[in-house]
């Protein structure tokens, strides 16, 4: 198994404890602004990382990952960004 899976099945597991012991869940849990497509709607949850009990969980299990927020750091790739990036370059050079 990799270090990956390990810190994703940690995370799933430690969500999995919570959630048995009847504690809250995460405040990402059901909210789709945390992948959403929009950075505006991902940058109004970031804040609501800071609390949360299973941070450090979170954070392991976010190495690899390439989109939402996780453990209070936007990981999306900034693909349209790159793109508008991109035509002002060969627009400058025609």
């Amino acid at each position: 198994m990799t270090t990956q899976n390990q810190t994703l099945e940690a995370l799933t597991l430690e969500l999995t404890h919570r959630a048995q012991r009847g504690e809250r869940e995460p405040p990402c849990a059901g909210d789709d602004r945390f992948t959403s497509e929009s950075a505006d709607e991902r940058r109004e949850v970031v804040e609501l990382c800071s609390p949360c009990p299973i941070r450090t969980a979170c954070a392991a299990a976010s190495r690899r990952m390439t989109h939402g927020i996780w453990a209070g750091v936007d990981k999306s790739t900034p693909s349209v960004t790159k793109g508008v990036t991109a035509r002002r370059t060969d627009g400058a050079a025609a």
